[in-house]
């Protein structure tokens, strides 16, 4: 007798759910695409930005270099170029 109670229970939640999915299917389908484009260019702009910082750092490293070797008129206009172009760490 409770296996007949349990399949109408089942059945109700069934329906239920149905009933849900098709009245907020498109705002399920729009969040969960939001979601996922949210986090595209999330990691998107971390990525361009990790870019930016390790293009700035071999500038750098160029620049000291040139330092290191008593080029002091090139390393300082490597050094003002950096101060003016690279990320905000690196000005």
């Amino acid at each position: 007798m409770s296996e007949l109670f349990d399949e109408v229970d089942e059945e109700v939640r069934r329906e239920r759910l149905q009933k849900l999915w098709d009245k907020y299917s498109l705002h399920i389908i729009a969040l969960a695409i939001l979601i996922v484009a949210g986090v595209g260019g999330w990691r998107g702009y971390e990525y361009l930005e990790a870019k930016k910082a390790a293009e700035a750092g071999a500038a750098f490293d160029r620049a000291a270099e040139l330092s290191e070797q008593n080029k002091h008129a090139e390393a300082e206009a490597a050094f003002a170029d950096l101060a003016a172009k690279a990320p905000t760490g690196y000005r």
